[in-house]
């Protein structure tokens, strides 16, 4: 098996603003739009959660995607010490837990749950618009700054929207009782 030349993941910062911010859009609505087909009505429970407390919501939300970090990087620790596959996994490990990390956590889900709280803020929730509105403003936080300064803002919109839920399955597991909110 040929080794796969691992890619320097420093040729993000070389990618112009733009590249960045239409590739973004177009992720957040895949992916959003496939969450939405998946699970509706989790993401409308999900923006009730996050909107009911939206500070609480970042610090539950960065928590939530540390832990996810950390997890994919001791997965990928323990596949690539396990045998003939691992210069693969080495090489493309990484690359495979970011991409999973962006679609899911945050890509997909935060965003469209902060467009829907977003439409819920105008009056009318409805998640189809918000799922466009949250791929405008991934669109926002990629043209209007620096990669660095993107990264963090991008981090910080996705804990609204994945922080809510994470902290309303926290308290319920703790408590034992779905309807408990911490």
């Amino acid at each position: 098996m040929a080794a796969v030349p691992p890619v320097d993941p420093t040729v993000l910062v070389d990618v112009s603003i733009r590249i960045r911010a239409v590739g973004s859009f177009a992720f957040v609505l895949l992916v959003g739009g496939a969450v939405l087909v998946a699970a509706e009505g989790f993401v409308d429970r999900s923006v009730d959660a996050s909107m009911e407390t939206p500070l609480k919501s970042i610090a539950y939300g960065v928590s939530a995607q540390a832990v996810i970090a950390l997890l994919g990087l001791y997965a990928i620790d323990q596949l690539t010490s396990i045998g003939p596959g691992s210069p693969f996994l080495a090489t493309i490990g990484p690359w495979l837990l970011v991409l999973a990390w962006l679609a899911l956590a945050g890509f997909g889900f935060g965003f469209v749950v902060v467009g829907a709280g977003l439409t819920d803020i105008a009056g009318n929730r409805q998640l189809w618009p918000g799922l466009t509105i949250g791929a405008a403003v991934s669109t926002f936080v990629w043209a209007l700054s620096t990669l660095v300064f993107g990264v963090v803002v991008w981090l910080l919109v996705t804990s609204i929207g994945i922080g809510g839920p994470a902290r309303r399955w926290l308290y319920a597991s703790i408590e034992g009782d779905a309807g408990v909110d911490g």
